[in-house]
C-alpha cells in the first residue's frame, strides 16, 4: 500500500476546495483497496555497510546470501514470518584465517588451519536448545524434535525482526556423521581436500531454524473448528507463542560451486580469488511482503487544494511541483495552440506548465548562449501554475529553430531551499 494518497484522486476535488479546513460536513471518505496477493513472498535482500546504511557494491558483493530458494516461511496459523530481517555479521564466514590454501603434501596443515579459524571465528548468536525451541521446530516441520536433536551451534552473527522490533533467536538439528565434513577445492581438477566441521560450527548452506516470540489470536475448539476468542468488548484475545518463522533459514553460496562454498585461494585452484568473505559490520537485509491485516489502520491528513500565493502562505512543499515542469508543446513545429492573446499575456506561443507560484525561468541555446529570463509571481500563472511565453529573446526577436535549454529555480516555502529543474526543448519553424 502506498505511503501517500492523493486525495483529488479519491475525492472530488470541490470538495477538498472547501475552506475552512475543518469545514468537512458530508466528507465522502476514501475507498482503500489491499492487494494481499504477495503477502508473505520473498522481495529482496540488500548487502549494507551495517544496518540501515548504503548499498554495498556488487563487485565486492560477499559470495554468501540468503538462499530464498531453499528457505521456508512459515505462515501457518496467523505465523508473521514476514517483514524485514536483518542479518548483522560480527565477523568473517569462516573464521580469521580464511580463505584456505590447499597444500596437496601436507593437507594436514590446511586441515589445522581450518579448525583452528573456525574455533577463532566471532560469535553472533548461540543457538537455543530448550524444550520450546524443540516443539516450535516440531510444529512447523510436522516431525518430531527433541531437545537432544539439537545442537547451540555458534554463528558468525545476529538476526533482528526490524518491522516488528523482534530479536530472533536461531537453532540448528544436529548434524549426521556424514554431513560432518566441508570439500574444499574443485572437483572438476580433482583438487579438493575434506576439512572436519565442528559439530557447533555453523557453515553456509547449513539449515537453521529462526525463532521467534510472536502474539497470535487466541484459539479454542468449538464443534470440531477453531474459534478466535474475544475479550469482554468484542475483541481477539492475543497470547504470545514460541514459534519457527523459518523452518528452515538458509544462507549459502548455492552453486558457487556448492552451497557451503569454496572459499580458496591459491594457483590452480578452481574458484580462488572468487570468493568475498563476510566481515563485521556488514548487514544483509532480507525483505517479506508484509501483509495487510484487518488490525492494520491507515491516517489520512486532508489538505485542501491551494496554489499561487496561498501555497506560499501554508508552507506547502513544492519540490514534487517543480519535478513536474515541462514545456508544452514539445517539439513546438510551426504553430502551437498556445498563439492565442490571454489576460496574462498577449501572443502567447509556448506553456511551462506546473510551475511553482513564483520563481525564476531562463532559456539558453543548446550551446549556452543566453536566450531569456523571465521572474513571475502569482499573477503571472494561469490555470495550476502555466507560464506563457512569446519565444522572443531578450532583444525582442523572434527565437530560431534548434534544441533550447531551460532553468527553473524556485525557492522551497516548506524548507526555504532553492530548487532547480533543467530541461529541454524544440522549435521547428
Amino acid at each position: 500500500m502506498s505511503t501517500l494518497l492523493d486525495g483529488e484522486k479519491t475525492t472530488p476535488a470541490s470538495f477538498l476546495n472547501r475552506r475552512p479546513v475543518d469545514d468537512f460536513t458530508g466528507f465522502p471518505g476514501f475507498v482503500v483497496t489491499v492487494d494481499n496477493t504477495d503477502a508473505g513472498d520473498f522481495e529482496s535482500q540488500t548487502y549494507e555497510a551495517g544496518v540501515g546504511g548504503p548499498a554495498i557494491a556488487t563487485s565486492v558483493l560477499p559470495t554468501v546470501s540468503w538462499d530464498d530458494q531453499n528457505s521456508v516461511a512459515n505462515q501457518a496459523g496467523g505465523i508473521s514470518a514476514y517483514g524485514r530481517y536483518d542479518i548483522s555479521w560480527v565477523g568473517w564466514t569462516f573464521g580469521p584465517r580464511s580463505p584456505f590454501r590447499l597444500y596437496r603434501e601436507r593437507p594436514s596443515a590446511t586441515r589445522d588451519t581450518f579448525a583452528l579459524s573456525i574455533t577463532a571465528r566471532a560469535v553472533g548468536q548461540v543457538g537455543r536448545v530448550d524444550a520450546d525451541a524443540a516443539a516450535a521446530i516440531s510444529s512447523a516441520t510436522g516431525t518430531t524434535v527433541t531437545t537432544d536433536d539439537l545442537v547451540a551451534v555458534k554463528v558468525p552473527f545476529t538476526v533482528t525482526n526490524s518491522s516488528f522490533g523482534r530479536a530472533v533467536d536461531v537453532a540448528m538439528l544436529r548434524r549426521v556423521a556424514a554431513a560432518s565434513g566441508m570439500l574444499l577445492g574443485d572437483p572438476g581438477t580433482g583438487d579438493t581436500l575434506t576439512v572436519a566441521v565442528p559439530d557447533d560450527a555453523w557453515i553456509p548452506g547449513d539449515q537453521l531454524f529462526f525463532i521467534e516470540t510472536v502474539s497470535l489470536d487466541s484459539v479454542a475448539d468449538v464443534g470440531g473448528s477453531e474459534a478466535v476468542v474475544l475479550d469482554a468488548s468484542g475483541q481477539p484475545i492475543r497470547v504470545q507463542r514460541t514459534v519457527a518463522t523459518f523452518a528452515p533459514a538458509v544462507l549459502s553460496c548455492r552453486t558457487s560451486p556448492r552451497e557451503s562454498c569454496n572459499p580458496v585461494v591459491g594457483v590452480g585452484v578452481t574458484g580462488g580469488g572468487d570468493w568475498i568473505s563476510n566481515i563485521d559490520g556488514q548487514n544483509l537485509a532480507v525483505q517479506y511482503t508484509a501483509p495487510v491485516g484487518l488490525a492494520d489502520q491507515a491516517a489520512f491528513d486532508v489538505l485542501w487544494a491551494v496554489s499561487g500565493s496561498d501555497a506560499i502562505d501554508a508552507g506547502r512543499d513544492i519540490s514534487a511541483q517543480v519535478d513536474s515542469i515541462k514545456v508544452v508543446p514539445n517539439p513546438y513545429v510551426m504553430f502551437s495552440r498556445y498563439q492565442i492573446a490571454t489576460p496574462q499575456q498577449d501572443d502567447a506561443r509556448l506553456m511551462f506548465t506546473h510551475l511553482p507560484p513564483e520563481g525564476t525561468l531562463r532559456i539558453f541555446t543548446v550551446t549556452g548562449q543566453f536566450v531569456q529570463e523571465i521572474t513571475w509571481g502569482p499573477d503571472d500563472l494561469a490555470g495550476n501554475g502555466d507560464l506563457f511565453w512569446n519565444m522572443r529573446t531578450r532583444e525582442g526577436t523572434d527565437v530560431a529553430s534548434g534544441l533550447y535549454v531551460f532553468v527553473v529555480e524556485a525557492r522551497n516555502p516548506a524548507t526555504d531551499q532553492m530548487l532547480k529543474k533543467i530541461g529541454k526543448f524544440v522549435i521547428i519553424r
